[in-house]
């Protein structure tokens, strides 16, 4: 990834956290605690000066580094974020609960062994460069505090900082965003980042990484080649576009979830609301968008008894009403969801396009 980012002339400071990679290793392992790791990154971006930044996490570097915008507003300019999370004190996956426990059997954790396991094609002397910061079980006291670090509980160290990053992110984010994702992480894979993206104000679509583990920087390349791409390009792909103004409009002009306090939609919150977006701008993509062109070339025909469409209009047609969004607004008992007008998205042939958003005001 490194490669990629210095061939292109940009600048890359890469930290270790303290007690991993080049850095010192503080044997007492209560030495370790999330304010002080985060003060300790928010210290080397100022000292550093670090300003018009791209902010890369995963993992652990995204547990604090997703933290640090907020506390330093106008230095981040954009974000490649992969497989992590922002942790607010909910509670934590099965997933993360069965690795934490995995971890706290082993205090003296094979690192490269571990690193390996997601990368089949990994060499010994790959595997050995990621044992070679840990000569023994000394200095492995800061791979045995983290996972027993992450705020889990509401009143954790950390929680209500994560908490602040998750609005920061939704609501005062106006960079560039990238996200990949490592499909067969079985602790913040597929699931878990989709919801992050949807937490990320503007964040396009992601790249998915089918072989990928939780490690995805061991895929690193051709992360940051599309990342740097998405970037140049400007960015967001016209679909996006029409996404960020739907969130504007329902979320922040018409404060639709406030509908949820009536009976009709109690069901229902932003993430519900969300969902229905997200099945619509997937069937633009996927089914609307590519056939535009189509649609310019093969235009509809009347043979004096019925028009003619090109066949993939009608694929697109059937996914829309498969999807169950052309009844999403009537009773459940007519096989509807009870959503309000104003939340579905009704794709078009010409392009992916907001409903009226006037409708929420209305129902």
């Amino acid at each position: 990834m490194l490669p990629v980012f210095t061939r292109v002339d940009i600048r890359v400071v890469a930290p270790d956290l303290i007690g991993f990679g080049r850095s010192d290793k503080p044997a007492d392992e209560a030495w370790h605690g999330f304010d002080r790791h985060r003060a300790m990154l928010l210290a080397l971006v100022e000292r550093l000066e670090l300003r018009n930044a791209m902010l890369v996490c995963q993992d652990w570097g995204g547990i604090f580094g997703l933290t640090l915008p907020q506390a330093l507003p106008g230095r981040f300019t954009r974000l490649l974020v992969m497989n992590t999370a922002i942790a607010t004190g909910s509670e934590p996956t099965e997933g993360f609960k069965q690795w934490r426990a995995f971890s706290n059997s082993q205090p003296d954790l094979a690192v490269g062994k571990l690193f390996a396991r997601g990368r089949t094609d990994m060499t010994p002397a790959e595997a050995a460069a990621y044992d070679a910061p840990f000569p023994d079980v000394r200095y492995k006291a800061a791979l045995r505090r983290f996972p027993n670090m992450v705020p889990d509980r509401p009143d954790a160290e950390g929680a209500a900082i994560g908490r602040a990053a998750l609005a920061f992110w939704a609501n005062d984010w106006t960079g560039q965003s990238f996200m990949a994702i490592g499909m067969r992480d079985p602790v913040l894979g597929a699931e878990p980042m989709r919801a992050l993206r949807r937490a990320i104000r503007g964040c396009p679509e992601p790249l998915e990484l089918p072989e990928a583990g939780h490690f995805v920087p061991e895929w690193g390349a051709g992360i940051a080649e599309a990342a740097l791409a998405r970037f140049r390009a400007g960015l967001r792909p016209r679909f996006m576009d029409y996404r960020q103004t739907v969130d504007f409009l329902l979320h922040d002009w018409l404060a639709v979830t406030s509908l949820s306090e009536r009976p009709r939609f109690a069901d229902h919150s932003r993430e519900t609301f969300d969902s229905v977006l997200d099945t619509c701008e997937k069937i633009a993509r996927e089914k609307f968008a590519p056939f535009n062109r189509l649609t310019d070339t093969e235009e509809p025909w009347f043979d004096g008894e019925k028009v003619h469409l090109p066949e993939a209009s009608h694929a697109a047609a059937r996914a829309y009403i498969e999807s169950g969004m052309l009844a999403a607004a009537q009773d459940y008992e007519l096989g509807g969801m009870h959503c309000p007008a104003s939340s579905r998205w009704r794709p078009t042939a010409s392009s992916p396009r907001p409903a009226s958003a006037s409708g929420a005001a209305a129902c």
